[in-house]
């Protein structure tokens, strides 16, 4: 896969950008650590949505800030759906 991905540099390269896509591989325990992370997001934006006098483009902001992190947290999910 990593070798398929470079293969865009080619492209670039033509354009002048030189290694304008890098591949990494992901470090041990890199999905345990963004369940917490995405777990904060859901947890702040809960509180935000706990304040009263927040206007409806504020709550729709949130509501969207929780329901993209609550999916990803599902079991299975197939994230190319987003």
């Amino acid at each position: 896969m990593r070798a398929g991905v470079l293969t865009w540099n080619k492209a670039f390269n033509k354009i002048g950008f030189d290694h304008a896509i890098v591949v990494e591989q992901q470090p041990e325990g890199a999905r345990s650590l963004a369940r917490v992370d995405l777990q904060a997001i859901l947890a702040s934006s809960e509180k935000a949505l706990e304040r009263l006098g927040l206007d409806a483009y504020t709550q729709a902001y949130l509501y969207e800030t929780q329901a993209r992190p609550q999916a990803a947290l599902v079991p299975g999910l197939n994230l190319q759906q987003f």
